[in-house]
């Protein structure tokens, strides 16, 4: 199956919400499924002003709408409610 992971926090995010991802990203790998990740990488972003390691993404739906399209998976997961999800 190939499935797209969107999320606003992944590496080198340190918490509990990216480790939870990393697993299970690498567990469905490890059961043969493809996993993409939509994350704030590539796209221009600004610090959270109550967590400013977190960065959160500029404008993304544009760019998100295409490469959801592009990479036409079978299941999308939205695994956090910002600019992304």
């Amino acid at each position: 199956m190939r499935l797209v992971l969107v999320t606003d926090a992944w590496l080198p995010q340190t918490n509990g919400v990216v480790r939870t991802l990393s697993i299970t990203t690498s567990l469905l790998q490890r059961l043969g499924h493809r996993v993409d990740i939509v994350e704030p990488a590539g796209f221009p972003t600004w610090p959270c002003p109550t967590y400013p390691e977190i960065r959160l993404a500029w404008r993304p739906y544009r760019r998100v709408a295409r490469q959801l399209a592009e990479l036409d998976p079978d299941c999308v997961h939205v695994a956090t409610e910002g600019p992304l999800g």
